[in-house]
């Protein structure tokens, strides 16, 4: 499959779903995203954005598919198996602003996160 590029366009949609400060652009701020604690592997997403709802996520990820444009999630960064780096570039979700359980099903083992 190719992926798109974030274009311009893409990047002011993404600017009316999340609002500029929660978007991150900048080569020396997207270095803490090109990596986790997997060895020396570094991948840069071309954006990152930090939601505040999964209304936000939803949004995103509906205009990511909609544009083949690839999409990471990345919770804290730490994992030792990869699965954080955004190795096709594009969009990067970052989960750090949701760190609030709002509830637990017992009956289905799922927890309703946001932020807290």
């Amino acid at each position: 499959m190719t992926f798109n590029k974030i274009s311009e366009n893409i990047l002011a949609e993404i600017k009316a779903i999340i609002g500029d400060a929660d978007i991150i652009t900048g080569h020396a701020e997207l270095e803490k995203y090109s990596h986790d604690e997997t060895e020396d592997l570094r991948f840069y997403p071309e954006v990152v954005t930090r939601p505040k709802s999964p209304e936000e996520v939803s949004a995103l990820m509906k205009l990511c598919n909609e544009n083949l444009i690839p999409v990471t999630p990345r919770g804290a960064g730490t994992g030792l198996s990869g699965g954080a780096l955004p190795v096709l570039g594009g969009l990067l979700i970052s989960m750090e602003r949701f760190n609030k359980v709002l509830q637990i099903d017992e009956q289905n083992l799922k927890q309703r996160l946001s932020r807290g």
